[in-house]
């Protein structure tokens, strides 16, 4: 097996001179025994920090959640008049 010697992705098809993992022209590729395989990259991006680390979770917003309860408590309100209207008509 084949592997890119930029990005180190595996090449399946050897017949394609380009990666698929980075677009480069792999040529020149490399064997197996000629990449360090131990380098601790998976293919995700775990060194990646969130934006929002180290950010406190806050409090929760009492306005948002009345404001939430009273729609909903006034749209089960509606529906209960409509269903009560449809069976007196």
């Amino acid at each position: 097996m084949k592997f890119c010697p930029y990005c180190k992705a595996r090449i399946l098809d050897e017949s394609i001179p380009i990666c698929c993992g980075c677009g480069r022209d792999i040529s020149g590729e490399m064997t197996e025994t000629e990449i360090e395989m131990n380098d601790g990259y998976d293919g995700y991006y775990d060194d990646l920090d969130p934006i929002d680390k180290g950010e406190q979770r806050g409090e929760l917003d009492k306005v948002l959640i009345r404001n939430v309860i009273l729609v909903i408590g006034i749209v089960v309100l509606i529906i209960l008049v409509c269903v009560i209207a449809l069976l007196f008509l």
